[in-house]
């Protein structure tokens, strides 16, 4: 019996009619039964890297619902030694939750940590009181229980976190992976030869642990709660953590330091990837094998992407040295929060190994100068940024298998990936790009005001003491947003000559997310079409999470003024992006001074489910669902996260140091 046969008898399922015409598929509604027929399709001999799943404690076909406790727990590292953890369910990363499109999930979260905890579901579209924000809820205090409870709308690979000291309950390892499904999308994978016998869920992490101890080492916002002298971190080391995000140096892959996995020759494999990291962006590739990007943080694509594997290369700077390929179309670049879902084919002799690695990428890394006394002075750049050596993550074993007596230096040539890939019609990839007015009009648009949703990522200057203030919001933001504008368009026009003059974010005047109210939230009504302008002043690259709903990338433009007594041309460079949705996208940054250069990241977002409305599952949310006001949990007053009283749906950059220190804000969403 083939494995869509099995698949089918084992589950109860509605008969899929036309698996020829693939991404016109009707989903087939499908649960595991208590026998355990989704072990059926995890290669559990390799137990090093398998996540072990939840248990579903509820017989009803049509939900999934399961346990989540989280506490402390230790945990071990290739030294042989325990480390201090936060886990769910005793185990990091934490239970793999699945569901397919139209279950309701049920996951009841007990805190048996020393401090209040929740959970936010990163990417789920859900109704915005079970959102897990601190926005959305108030914290699950230490002993008690809160149940989360909602629908699956979306298939595609999510994963779960606090957020609630996000930065240090992460890093601590509180995350999990959830994967919601469309068994139709499935069925129509495995028979391309994507089947989910060799599907592989991969969370990469890493900790910062101390060499001596091999316990976590302090976390810097913890340290600033402290009086200076109870401190155990230096300024530097405080400010290190804060500006580029807290980099481990530890790395891995579901757990474990350099776990090895089994693959059989010539077959493909899928993996999901979540990069979990509080800082360290995934860059990752496979010595001599392509790989393929199906998918992301939305569900599948409409075409596949080839992606080339990372090479070394002489460094520039010190020919002598072997550095990663610097091109960021090389491997697969993963900032924190991002997820990927990729096909690969194993392709060398058997019983060779290969080694998924991570590679460096230039993301703008800073290092500081400091007084006698150990107190900053200055901001600089890390001179060693992108240049770092490459780490293995995992042993890639290969085992014979088809291609065993013809090893190939490509993806074998009678494999092909499904052209368009087998889109769910539960969530159809409807491109909205073309609904938006990026010149700001409205005109002809429908449904659209013709108005941006502007977001400012910069950061103030370190403090003598570490501490170093982030925002996404200013006042006078039109103001801010007019002046961009007018110094792109005059660049745009230049020629190449030199701009006068520059441009914010002083005088208008940064916003930290301490300081943030409804005043400066952006507004937005259910039912626009509408899209972000997120402006990144900064000379690092930032990974910006939107709550709530899936966003379309259209364009970044990389702006640059010029500067004529150094021979550098004014410029932009526009960067486009595939048809996809995505909740967390990588900023780049600017490439000349502050107040001279920016980069302008523009998304599209649709605030409604209407795209979901040729479902058959009633997957729309409604409007008391969708809407969320009020910055605070029970935003109107009741002071509960009870329906249509949330109080604002979050955006904030998701290096976790960032947003802990004020790169965060909300929009309020309102009834039409």
């Amino acid at each position: 019996m083939n494995i869509q046969a099995y698949f089918f008898l084992r589950r109860s399922l509605i008969v899929i009619s036309c698996l020829s015409v693939l991404f016109t598929l009707n989903i087939s509604h499908l649960k595991a039964d208590d026998s355990g027929s989704d072990r059926e399709h995890r290669n559990d001999s390799n137990n090093q890297v398998t996540i072990k799943p939840a248990e579903d404690v509820n017989p009803d076909p049509n939900i999934v619902e399961v346990h989540l406790t989280a506490a402390e727990t230790t945990i071990k590292t290739a030294r042989g030694m325990k480390t201090k953890a936060w886990a769910y369910n005793g185990q990091v990363p934490g239970p793999l939750i699945e569901a397919n499109v139209g279950d309701t999930l049920i996951v009841h979260l007990t805190n048996n940590l020393p401090e209040g905890t929740s959970i936010h579901w990163h990417g789920v579209e859900l109704p915005a009181e079970m959102d897990g924000s601190h926005l959305s809820q108030l914290e699950v205090p230490p002993g008690e229980t809160y149940t989360y409870k909602y629908k699956v709308l979306n298939p595609a690979t999510h994963w779960y976190h606090p957020h609630f000291r996000t930065n240090e309950q992460i890093d601590l390892g509180l995350a999990g992976p959830l994967i919601l499904r469309d068994p139709a999308e499935d069925a129509a994978l495995a028979e391309a030869g994507i089947d989910r016998t060799n599907e592989l869920t991969l969370m990469l992490d890493d900790m910062l642990l101390d060499d001596k101890t091999n316990q976590p080492v302090a976390f810097a916002s913890a340290q600033l709660e402290l009086d200076p002298a109870e401190r155990m971190l230096s300024p530097e080391e405080i400010a290190l953590q804060i500006m580029n995000g807290r980099e481990g140096n530890i790395l891995l892959t579901n757990g474990k330091q350099t776990p090895s996995l089994k693959v059989r020759n010539g077959v493909a494999q899928r993996w999901r990837i979540v990069n979990v990291a509080n800082g360290r962006f995934m860059r990752v590739s496979i010595p001599g094998h392509k790989m393929y990007r199906i998918g992301g943080d939305g569900g599948l694509l409409k075409e596949a992407i080839e992606i080339e594997p990372i090479e070394l290369v002489s460094d520039p700077d010190d020919p002598g040295n072997l550095i990663s390929d610097p091109d960021p179309s090389k491997g697969l670049l993963l900032a924190p929060s991002e997820r990927a879902d990729i096909v690969f084919v194993p392709h060398k002799a058997d019983g060779n190994s290969v080694f998924l690695e991570w590679h460096d990428y230039k993301r703008g890394r800073h290092d500081f100068s400091t007084d006698e006394n150990g107190f900053i002075t200055g901001l600089g750049d890390d001179e060693q940024d992108g240049k770092k050596p490459a780490i293995k993550m995992m042993q890639i074993k290969i085992l014979e298998g088809p291609s065993s007596q013809n090893v190939m230096n490509n993806m074998p040539s009678d494999f092909h990936l499904p052209s368009p890939l087998p889109r769910s019609e539960h969530s159809p990839l409807v491109d909205i790009r073309g609904e938006v007015d990026l010149q700001n009009s409205g005109e002809g648009i429908p449904n659209n005001t013709g108005k941006a949703l502007p977001v400012f990522f910069g950061h103030m200057q370190p403090e003598a003491d570490g501490a170093v203030t982030f925002f996404s919001a200013v006042e006078n933001r039109d103001g801010l947003l007019d002046a961009i504008r007018a110094k792109t368009a005059d660049a745009e026009n230049a020629a190449g000559a030199e701009i006068p003059g520059m441009v914010g974010p002083p005088p208008f005047m940064p916003r930290p997310f301490a300081v943030v109210n409804n005043d400066v939230a952006l507004p937005a009504k259910i039912g626009d079409v509408l899209y972000w302008d997120a402006v990144n002043f900064t000379g690092a690259e930032h990974p910006l999470h939107a709550h709530g709903f899936f966003f379309q990338p259209i364009e970044t433009l990389v702006v640059h003024l010029g500067d004529a007594e150094n021979g550098i041309p004014s410029s932009i460079k526009k960067i486009t992006y595939p048809l996809e949705y995505k909740d967390s996208i990588r900023l780049p940054a600017r490439t000349g001074a502050l107040g001279r250069s920016w980069t302008i990241t523009r998304l599209a977002v649709r605030f409604d489910d209407s795209h979901r409305m040729t479902s058959p599952f009633d997957l729309i949310r409604t409007n008391e669902q969708l809407a969320a006001f009020g910055g605070m949990p029970g935003g109107t007053g009741t002071g509960t996260g009870s329906i249509g009283d949330s109080g604002g749906w979050l955006f904030h950059c998701h290096i976790n140091e960032h947003s802990d220190q004020g790169m965060m804000s909300y929009y309020n969403l309102t009834q039409p």
